[in-house]
């Protein structure tokens, strides 16, 4: 893998970004007269305050929020939560980012109760967290990013911690084994805020400091 500091080059990117979906956007309503649709509480989605967007591989759009995580199939909401006597639900009600996998498999990483795994089939989550009395485990639970790296492995950033590479097993889903977490420190400790795949299948790592 290839670290280095690309904050300001990333907020660049995505602010050029923005600016030509909303030109394109005005173009298309210009040419066809399209309007904006709107989609709140009103129509099911659990809570307005959005951190993140996915339109996985099926079509079904994921949204993170504040208070649950939705899925949108563009008629109906389904929303999960946590159950606090179910071990497979989400394990928070808080989740900030989302990735999807080569594998299908959609990963929700939370405020501050670690990652989520969607099973499709089970219809299951399942957890990956940090324990203070596991030096193994996740580096830590603030989730800030998730990106695929080669072969199994997935790499997650954790606010104010380490870099986290994981490799996850063939019967991840089956047996609930847990994978195996290698932490990676960054230069000057400091710690991952986005991260990005390049062609050649290096990782790009974003961070408040220069690394």
């Amino acid at each position: 893998y290839v670290y280095t500091a690309m904050q300001s080059f990333l907020s660049w990117f995505r602010a050029v970004l923005s600016l030509a979906f909303f030109f394109a956007a005005a173009d298309s309503t210009a040419q066809q007269g399209t309007l904006m649709e709107s989609i709140s509480i009103e129509q099911g989605l659990s809570q307005g305050m959005i951190f993140d967007l996915l339109q996985d591989r099926e079509g079904f759009l994921w949204v993170a929020t504040k208070d649950g995580l939705n899925r949108y199939d563009g008629y109906n909401f389904k929303v999960f939560t946590n159950d606090p006597y179910n071990p497979f639900s989400l394990s928070s009600n808080t989740v900030v980012t989302l990735f999807e996998d080569s594998k299908g498999r959609i990963w929700a990483g939370t405020e501050n109760a670690g990652l989520n795994v969607y099973d499709k089939k089970s219809g299951r989550f399942h957890r990956i967290q940090h324990r203070s009395d596991d030096p193994a485990s996740l580096s830590g639970n603030q989730i800030n990013c998730i990106q695929e790296g080669g072969g199994d492995q997935i790499i997650v950033g954790a606010l104010d911690q380490d870099l986290n590479v994981l490799t996850v097993p063939g019967d991840f889903f089956e047996k609930n084994t847990p994978p195996q977490i290698r932490r990676v420190a960054l230069p000057d400790n400091s710690f991952a805020t986005g991260l990005a795949r390049g062609g050649k299948g290096q990782i790009w790592v974003s961070s408040p400091k220069n690394i």
